[in-house]
């Protein structure tokens, strides 16, 4: 398996493709694309700031493990489960 992505990098915020190639010992491969999106996260709180602002949270604050409406779900399990915080 060869690998373009290095042990430490990080990728910047934007849309990105990987793409995994396999070949087999009778020279036979086959290759997979997948596609993923960063998000800004100002606060390194796991819940990225477009998802703050909308729901009218801090994104310069972590407040990822508070409770605003008491229902028993952190911020960041509201976002992880796509409900309102509030």
């Amino acid at each position: 398996v060869t690998s373009s992505i290095q042990s430490g990098s990080y990728f910047t915020v934007g849309v990105h493709t990987v793409t995994l190639t396999v070949t087999d010992s009778d020279g036979m491969s086959g290759s997979q694309s997948i596609y993923f999106e960063i998000l800004t996260d100002a606060d390194q709180d796991g819940m990225p700031d477009q998802w703050e602002f909308k729901i009218g949270l801090d994104p310069t604050v972590n407040d990822a493990d508070r409770d605003p409406d008491g229902e028993g779900l952190s911020n960041l399990e509201e976002y992880w489960e796509q409900t309102a915080a509030r």
